[in-house]
C-alpha cells in the first residue's frame, strides 16, 4: 500500500498540470476544436494558460514564461500574431533566451504544428539602451492555437515582481510558481475580486478570469487588473525575520541614499552664484518662474543619457541631460534660492499608476520637483519638456500619487498631485434658422488651461480635417465653411476657434423644425452607461463648460417647445449643471453650464455620479421645437 500512495499523488499532480498547463507542443484536440470562450462568449481570442516559474535568489531573478492563446475570430484578433519583447542591450541587466514559438492547427482531424526557426526572431533597435525582439506567428486562422515560451534573466532585481492574472483577453488559467532560498520568505497582497484557484506556499493561480475593458475616465488600467504583489523578507539562521514589509517611506529612503540624490545636489555648479544673485530679492513665485525658465531653456533633454551614469556637473556644462538630471538641477537651484523644495518620483504611464496600498517602485520612472509656497499652495515642475510651464502641473501627472522625498529632513511618503484651478471651455453660437429648416451661423470656442493643452495636442496630432470632423461629431448635416484657430503657439492667452457653418435641421414634416442646440460641444453622449464600475473616475482636471446659443426664429414660425429650465447639483456639490432657455424678440437664448469642483472620484462614489449623469443627459436631450403658424 505504501508503494501505491506516491503513484496516486503523481497521477493527481500530472492530471492537474495536464488539465491546466501542458508542456510546450503538447495539446488536447478539444482545445483545437474549441469554438468560443466558455465564460466570455463574444471574445475574439482566449488565453488558454499563462504560466511562469520564477526562481529568485535575493539578487537575480530567472523566470520561465509559457503562454498559449486560442484564436476564435482571426479578423478581429490578427494583431495577436505579432509579438515583441523589449529588453536592455546590457545582458547583465535583463536577458531573453531559449525563445521558441509555434502555431498549432487541426487539419483534417490531424494536429499540425508550424514552428518558428531562429531566423524568424528579429532584433530591432529601440534606442541607445534597448532593443526589441519581434516575431510573427505563421499559418494563423480561425481556430489556431499560438504558443511561445522563453527564459528571462534579470540581474540586480530588488524584490519579487508581481503577477497579473487579468488582461485584455479572457484567461482560462494563470499560474505563478515562485521559488526562493530557504532563508527568504515573502509577504503578498492580493488585488482580486474572485477566488484563487490555488494559493499555496509557492503557487498562486486563478481560473476563468474575464477580460478587463477600459472604462471611460479610468484612473489606471494596470492598477485595476486582478494581480498579486510581493515583498520578499530575509530570515536569519534562527528563522527570525530580519527585515519587515516594505513601505513607501522605505522605498523613498532607498532612492535618496542608494541613488545618491543627497550627495549629487551638494556639488557646486558653474555660474550658480550668478544665478542665485539674480533672484535674491525676488518674491517666491518670481524666483520659481525665473529659475524654472532658466533651467528649461538652457538644457536639452536626452533620455539616452540615463541617470546615474553621468554626473550633474557634466550635464550642466554641456547643457544636456536626462529628465532626472535636469530636474535635480532645478531642485538644486530652487533649494539654494531659499525655497521649500522636495523631489517627487512619478509614473508617467497613464495605464500604470501608483497604488497607495501597494508599495512598489516598479512604475516610478521619472523625477520631478515640488515647491511648497504655503500650507495649501504648491507647484509641481518638470523642466525637461520645453512645452511645460512653471505654473501649470504637467497634464499627465494630474490626479496621480507620487513618491515624495525631502532630502533635508529626510522624509518620504506618498503625495497626491492635483490642480484646484479650473480650466474653461466656452462655446458661443449665433445662428439664423430659415423657413426651409436650414440654419446658418457662426461659432466661437474659447479654451483655457488644460482644455487648451488638450485641444492643441489633438489638433496637431490629427490635423485640421480630422479635428474639425470630430468637432462637428461627424454629422453630415453640419457643414463647416470656414475654420480658423488663433493663438495656437501663444500659450499664455486663451485658444480661440472661429467657425462659419450651415446645418440641415431635423424636420418631422413641413410644419415643424427640430434643433438640438448643443453644437460644437463635448456634451454629446453620456460616458457612464454601465450601472457598475470597477475603477475610480479621473476627469483629469477641474473643468467649467459653458454653451451659449442665440437662434433667430424664421418668419411664420413660433416656439412649440424649449428645453426645460433645470439646475442640478451633486449631493456633495462637486458637480453642478444648469440649463436655461428663453425667448425674446424672436430670438431663442439657451445656456448650458457644467461646473466641476472636483476632478477625481472613488469607485464607491460611482452610483451617485451615474445617476447625476443619467438625469443630466435626459435634460440635454431636450430639443428646440418650432411650429409653423
Amino acid at each position: 500500500m505504501k508503494k501505491i500512495v506516491p503513484l496516486l499523488i503523481l497521477v493527481i499532480l500530472f492530471f492537474r498540470v495536464d488539465a491546466q498547463v501542458q508542456p510546450f507542443g503538447v495539446i488536447d484536440t478539444a482545445d483545437l476544436k474549441l469554438k468560443s470562450c466558455e465564460f466570455e462568449k463574444d471574445a475574439n481570442a482566449e488565453i488558454l494558460f499563462n504560466h511562469c516559474i520564477a526562481n529568485y535568489d535575493g539578487r537575480s531573478l530567472v523566470r520561465t514564461n509559457h503562454k498559449r492563446l486560442k484564436i476564435f475570430n482571426m479578423k478581429n484578433a490578427a494583431n495577436l500574431g505579432d509579438v515583441s519583447l523589449t529588453v536592455p542591450n546590457d545582458a547583465d541587466i535583463r536577458m531573453i533566451s531559449d525563445l521558441e514559438a509555434e502555431t498549432i492547427n487541426l487539419v483534417d482531424g490531424k494536429i499540425v504544428i508550424t514552428k518558428l526557426d531562429k531566423k524568424s526572431f528579429y532584433k530591432q533597435k529601440v534606442d541607445k539602451w534597448r532593443h526589441r525582439i519581434t516575431f510573427t506567428f505563421p499559418a494563423m486562422r480561425d481556430g489556431s492555437v499560438l504558443e511561445f515560451s522563453y527564459k528571462e534573466t534579470i540581474s540586480r532585481v530588488i524584490g519579487l515582481p508581481g503577477w497579473y492574472f487579468q488582461g485584455e483577453l479572457p484567461v482560462r488559467y494563470s499560474e505563478y510558481d515562485i521559488k526562493v532560498p530557504h532563508n527568504f520568505s515573502f509577504f503578498h497582497k492580493l488585488f482580486i475580486n474572485q477566488e484563487l484557484a490555488e494559493n499555496s506556499d509557492s503557487v498562486v493561480a486563478m481560473a476563468k478570469v474575464a477580460s478587463l475593458v477600459k472604462e471611460p475616465y479610468m484612473d489606471t488600467y494596470l492598477g485595476n487588473l486582478q494581480h498579486i504583489s510581493f515583498m520578499v523578507t530575509l530570515h536569519d539562521a534562527a528563522g527570525k525575520v530580519t527585515n519587515g514589509k516594505d513601505t513607501w517611506q522605505d522605498i523613498g529612503s532607498r532612492y535618496v541614499f542608494n541613488n545618491g540624490y543627497s550627495d549629487d545636489v551638494k556639488i557646486k555648479l558653474k555660474n550658480e552664484d550668478k544665478l542665485l544673485a539674480e533672484v535674491k530679492n525676488m518674491a517666491p513665485t518670481q524666483k520659481i518662474a525665473y529659475i524654472f525658465n532658466k533651467v528649461r531653456d538652457t538644457l536639452t533633454c536626452d533620455d539616452d543619457t540615463y541617470y546615474p551614469y553621468d554626473n550633474l556637473g557634466k550635464a550642466w556644462n554641456r547643457k544636456k541631460g536626462s529628465t532626472d538630471q535636469i530636474n535635480l538641477l532645478l531642485y538644486m537651484f530652487l533649494t539654494d534660492a531659499g525655497l521649500e523644495t522636495s523631489l517627487l518620483k512619478v509614473s508617467t504611464d497613464p495605464d500604470d499608476r501608483v497604488i497607495p496600498g501597494d508599495p512598489n517602485a516598479r512604475n516610478l520612472d521619472e523625477l520631478v520637483v515640488q515647491v511648497q509656497i504655503d500650507k495649501d499652495k504648491y507647484y509641481v515642475l518638470d523642466a525637461s519638456e520645453k512645452k511645460n510651464k512653471w505654473n501649470e502641473i504637467p497634464y499627465d501627472l494630474l490626479n496621480t500619487y507620487a513618491l515624495y522625498m525631502n532630502l533635508k529632513q529626510p522624509a518620504a511618503g506618498l503625495f497626491f498631485i492635483q490642480d484646484k484651478n479650473k480650466a474653461r471651455n466656452v462655446v458661443f453660437v449665433n445662428a439664423d434658422i430659415q423657413a426651409d429648416g436650414k440654419m446658418k451661423g457662426t461659432a466661437e470656442i474659447t479654451n483655457t488651461g488644460y482644455n487648451r493643452i488638450k485641444t492643441v495636442k489633438k489638433y496637431k496630432d490629427e490635423g485640421e480635417k480630422k479635428f474639425t470632423d470630430e468637432l462637428k461629431d461627424n454629422d453630415n448635416n453640419l457643414k463647416i465653411s470656414s475654420y480658423k484657430m488663433e493663438n495656437l503657439e501663444v500659450d499664455t492667452i486663451p485658444l480661440l476657434q472661429n467657425i462659419d457653418f450651415t446645418l440641415e435641421t431635423q424636420g418631422g414634416d413641413d410644419n415643424y423644425i427640430y434643433l438640438n442646440p448643443r453644437l460644437f460641444s463635448s456634451l454629446k453622449t453620456d460616458p457612464f452607461v454601465n450601472s457598475n464600475r470597477i475603477s475610480n473616475i479621473d476627469f483629469g482636471f477641474r473643468n467649467n463648460y459653458s454653451i451659449n446659443g442665440h437662434y433667430t426664429i424664421p418668419t411664420g414660425y413660433k416656439v412649440d417647445a424649449l428645453p426645460k429650465n433645470t439646475i442640478m447639483t451633486m449631493p456633495d456639490t462637486s458637480i453642478r449643471f444648469r440649463q436655461m432657455a428663453s425667448v425674446e424678440d424672436n430670438v431663442i437664448t439657451i445656456v448650458y453650464t457644467l461646473d466641476y469642483n472636483r476632478s477625481y472620484f472613488g469607485k464607491d462614489e460611482y452610483s451617485a455620479l451615474f445617476q447625476f449623469y443619467k438625469k443630466m443627459y435626459e435634460m440635454l436631450s431636450q430639443q428646440i421645437v418650432l411650429k409653423k403658424g
